[in-house]
């Protein structure tokens, strides 16, 4: 179930390159998501060793120190999580027993929130922003949000339907006919609390960047979603509105579609990674043995590198990546690519 559960997460993000296979974004905000998920699920357990509670403070404080918007969040949660289990009767006494790991949760995640928010880093890269009015973030973080629903949700959504029905087969045992009413009372309710959750989770970088979020920053909203039409979908099958027969076909199909989707994408990406490493192993080569050349050193583009980050640079020798890539190699002259033949070209 893990690895299924990692699969649909995988295909649900909204760019697989940036999210999971770039160095930056995969020690922000994927592994931070990893640790907030374990870090929840060692505080719902019902009992906690002195290991677990280390391994519980580790958890919440890399999350405060890495995503600063999932910090919130994850903050968000506790509040609503410890409010839901006091006012929730019979929840009191599981309170009342682990109050000790919330309080450890909270404090471990608040505490590395405000160092990584206090940082240098935080401080050089505001000096970038102008200052913004509450009701100029609030606007702006409208215009953000629907740009997140309009264009960054449905570029998933497929993936996301197919992993959130074929997740039914392990959810829903016996369904449980309802009013049609209630059912769609339950689905109002799940979309307005994940369309605040979205809300939230971009409020948070609006007020630092005054932009949509990037990519890789966007992976819990990835995990909101996928989420949020599971829930749906487990609302909509527990209703018996479905037949069985129906959803016994239906979770076919979704199987067959989710083997065949990772079978095609594993040869895919075979064989353009393949060509992409070789015609790069052969680019680095050029350039080492070109490296005390004074003329320009000009190269073709790179193939597709299929889901890893490229390596690409640019056609302007002043831009970063050429620049990186020239003081790497430790090369006497410029390096920059063109579409057209040239002389002197990397093969």
């Amino acid at each position: 179930m893990s690895l299924f559960f990692i699969d649909a997460l995988f295909y649900s993000s909204f760019s697989i390159n940036e999210s999971w296979f770039w160095l930056c974004s995969t020690s922000t905000y994927s592994l931070s998501l990893a640790m907030a998920i374990l870090g929840f699920t060692l505080l719902l357990s019902k009992q906690l060793s002195l290991r677990k509670y280390v391994l519980l403070a580790i958890s919440f404080a890399y999350v405060g120190g890495s995503s600063g918007s999932l910090a919130l969040m994850v903050m968000l949660f506790l509040a609503i999580l410890v409010l839901y289990l006091f006012f929730h009767v019979g929840s009191r006494q599981y309170l009342k027993q682990l109050w000790p790991a919330y309080f450890i949760a909270f404090l471990a995640v608040g505490i590395a929130f405000i160092i990584l928010y206090n940082g240098k880093g935080n401080e050089l890269r505001s000096q970038f922003f102008q200052k913004i009015t509450v009701p100029e973030v609030l606007f702006l973080t409208i215009k953000k949000t629907g740009i997140i629903f309009l264009k960054r949700i449905p570029s998933v959504l497929v993936y996301v339907v197919l992993f959130a029905i074929a997740m039914q087969y392990y959810l829903v045992r016996r369904p449980v006919p309802e009013k049609k009413s209630s059912t769609l009372i339950r689905i109002i309710y799940l979309t307005l609390a994940f369309s605040m959750l979205v809300f939230l989770h971009q409020l948070s970088i609006t007020y630092k960047i005054q932009d949509v979020a990037a990519y890789g920053s966007l992976l819990p909203i990835s995990l909101y979603s996928l989420v949020y039409f599971t829930l749906v979908f487990y609302v909509l099958f527990r209703s018996g509105i479905f037949n069985k027969s129906f959803k016994k076909v239906l979770f076919m199909l979704c199987f067959v579609s989710i083997a065949g989707l990772n079978s095609y994408h594993l040869i895919a990406q075979q064989i353009k990674l393949t060509k992409y490493s070789r015609e790069y192993t052969e680019r680095i080569n050029y350039l080492i043995s070109h490296r005390h050349q004074q003329s320009p050193l000009i190269v073709f583009p790179l193939p597709d590198s299929g889901w890893l980050k490229s390596a690409e640079i640019s056609s302007e020798p002043s831009y970063f990546a050429n620049r990186y890539l020239k003081a790497g190699l430790q090369l006497k002259s410029d390096v920059f690519i063109v579409t057209t033949p040239a002389t002197d070209i990397a093969p």
